[in-house]
């Protein structure tokens, strides 16, 4: 629910700047922010991942909010049957990652196959990553940890500020 005035004395609820919350002039109430939770899976099979391309032409894991009435386990199997058109195991958590408007939760997928996938998504080999494309710089940092756990021999990747 989004109030306009204080549910306490009436007031016009007012913000300072921008970047601040709608608040009573007498301090009664402060407008609380939603946290979104979505999740993020790591879809990956014989070594190899899947990325979803974005409107600006780089990569990242592909998303999805949980809704309300949904578990994140259930919106990762809804969303990843929905890109690798086939079941999928939903693995471990690797990840929790929160801002100021989102809570992700990175967890492992694997398809039963690398079948044929749906639009502005693409196989990657764990060699091929394009590393310097992914626009989301907190999923480059989860991605690169989950690669560096999941090799075998050790090998440099991109480093990571």
């Amino acid at each position: 629910m989004k109030y306009r005035f204080c549910p306490i004395c009436g007031s016009y609820l007012n913000t300072k700047d921008k970047s601040s919350l709608p608040s009573c002039p007498s301090g009664h109430y402060t407008v609380q922010s939603q946290l979104g939770v979505e999740v993020a899976p790591i879809i990956a099979r014989k070594g190899a991942i899947v990325l979803e391309r974005n409107k600006e032409g780089g990569w990242n894991l592909p998303t999805a909010t949980v809704q309300a009435s949904a578990s994140p386990v259930h919106t990762i199997r809804e969303l990843t049957q929905s890109i690798v058109l086939c079941e999928v195991n939903v693995g471990a958590l690797v990840n929790l990652r929160s801002t100021k408007n989102a809570c992700t939760l990175f967890y492992e997928a694997e398809p039963e196959n690398t079948g044929t996938l749906a639009i502005a998504h693409q196989w990657f080999s764990i060699d091929s990553i394009p590393w310097n494309n992914i626009t989301n710089n907190v999923h480059r940092e989860v991605l690169v940890t989950w690669v560096q756990q999941h090799v075998s021999k050790t090998r440099t990747l991109v480093s990571v500020s």
